[in-house]
């Protein structure tokens, strides 16, 4: 997997829950995913394709993690994971990955991006969007921990921001 692909999105995940909900994450090591069964309760989702990319992204919560962050983002005070839980989800998945896109989209790389998908439940299944190893971030903060699953194919000679460093 390219990190030039991977690094934005962990930033994002940082950078965007420290500015609209105060929290300080620590990320752990990445590691491969073994199975499809969520490391979190409410998982966001969406999938990315472009010139020589295909691929996901989810960010999945804990729930002491994803009702916290609906009490600072939201306002709300949620006991259980509702309608407004399962949203917030959603949009901080697709805050996340549409920020990511513009970034990689300043260096050339064409993307589009899918509807965020919302699953939830204990021990979920994941199924990611390319046949490849999923890579697992784990980041904890004092609210909770969520996980960010990447799972990305990128041919090289099909991406035209490759092909043009290696053309010049």
């Amino acid at each position: 997997m390219n990190v030039e692909l991977v690094n934005p999105v962990l930033k994002n995940v940082v950078d965007m829950l420290g500015l609209m909900a105060r929290l300080e994450l620590a990320p752990g090591k990445p590691q491969l995913k073994k199975g499809d069964k969520s490391l979190g309760e409410v998982t966001g989702m969406l999938r990315i394709n472009g010139e020589g990319i295909m691929g996901s992204v989810a960010i999945s919560f804990s729930r002491s993690l994803i009702l916290a962050l609906c009490r600072r983002m939201l306002r709300r005070q949620p006991s259980a994971i509702d309608p407004w839980v399962l949203d917030l989800a959603g949009e901080i998945a697709n805050m996340v990955t549409g920020s990511t896109k513009v970034l990689l989209e300043e260096k050339g790389y064409r993307l589009t991006m899918s509807l965020p998908e919302v699953l939830n439940g204990a021990g979920h299944v994941i199924k990611h969007h390319a046949p490849m190893k999923v890579i697992v971030v784990p980041f904890r903060c004092q609210e909770g921990e969520l996980y960010v699953e990447m799972c990305i194919d990128y041919d090289p000679q099909a991406c035209p921001v490759a092909r043009k460093a290696t053309t010049g």
